[in-house]
């Protein structure tokens, strides 16, 4: 009778700690799992029901996870220590990307930086940038970047440069575009921005229908000798000065040009042009210039022969 009480006793005792461990279990799982997802507030709730402390750590914690990052359409954006959720399309100190920073005068609209006043040209320059007159600013004439040779800017154009050929060719240029190519390499051998074109004509093509015809002046390559007023003047006024200067500004005096060209920039002749610039034939004859004149004769002179013991120079206009 004893024993038998000891045995049920102890049984009543076991299942006492097996029910105690259980609930320990349960609550102590149900707080676990909550607080160790964070950021998933679905699963951590339903492990709670086990327990009050399941409920409570899985609502709390599932809650504050989704804190992260940015919602769209906002960027994270650092500078220092302090960070920030911007919009990058229209903030003026983060524009179009984190810490690009509007100058003053402008505004960022639609991820750029652009300028208050509609009159002005926003021009980035280096890591910033400025609004700027292109109509008159000899860094951005015409066009952000655009740099006048002399610092003239007018209407949006520079002053066009002109030079002779430091160098001299035969009369075979592979036509007017060989000159033209001539006159492109000079000028990028010395550090000219922009386009270049031999002032020369095959009796079709002519400066007249191939150029820019410029309404500002046209100067040397020292930037600021000038040589006539605009295209127009070539042709209604003598040069003010002669074209003596090559690309690297060095003098070239003494010198024969090819040309075939009038001052007004048409063909001088319609034969007179080493066959199109093809020809290293005696028989052949071509119109040419001079570096030393200020007169007509500057283009529309003597008459040469294209031999091909002789080699000649070219003028290069700026476009």
């Amino acid at each position: 009778m004893t024993k038998a009480l000891v045995l049920v006793g102890f049984g009543f005792l076991i299942a006492a700690c097996s029910s105690s461990s259980e609930n320990v279990t349960a609550a102590t799982g149900g707080g676990g799992t909550g607080g160790g997802t964070g950021g998933a507030a679905g699963s951590s709730g339903s492990g709670g029901t086990s327990g009050d402390g399941g409920t409570s750590g899985g609502g709390t914690s599932g809650s504050g996870g989704s804190g992260g990052g940015c919602a769209s359409p906002k960027t994270e954006c650092t500078k220092g220590t302090a960070t920030v959720c911007t919009d990058t399309s229209s903030d003026d100190a983060n524009c179009g990307t984190c810490n690009n920073v509007c100058p003053s005068g402008s505004a960022c609209k639609s991820s750029n930086c652009a300028c208050n006043d509609a009159t002005k040209t926003f021009c980035t320059q280096g890591s910033s940038g400025l609004c700027t007159d292109v109509q008159s600013d000899p860094n951005n004439c015409g066009a952000c970047g655009k740099v006048c040779p002399n610092n003239n800017c007018k209407a949006g154009e520079c002053d066009k440069v002109v030079f002779v050929t430091k160098n001299s060719f035969g009369t075979n240029l592979g036509g007017v575009t060989g000159a033209d190519g001539i006159c492109a390499a000079a000028a990028t051998t010395a550090g000219l921005k922009g386009t270049f074109k031999a002032w020369i004509s095959d009796g079709v093509v002519a400066p007249t229908n191939s150029f820019k015809k410029s309404n500002t002046p046209y100067v040397l390559s020292d930037g600021t000798t000038k040589v006539a007023d605009s295209f127009a003047a070539l042709a209604t006024d003598p040069l003010k000065h002669a074209i003596d200067k090559a690309e690297d500004k060095t003098p070239v005096t003494g010198k024969v040009v090819m040309t075939n060209v009038k001052t007004d920039g048409t063909p001088s002749s319609a034969s007179m042009e080493c066959a199109s610039w093809s020809s290293t034939t005696g028989t052949d004859k071509f119109v040419s210039g001079s570096t030393d004149l200020t007169t007509p004769a500057w283009t529309d002179g003597p008459v040469k022969a294209c031999e091909a013991t002789l080699q000649y120079h070219l003028f290069c206009f700026g476009q």
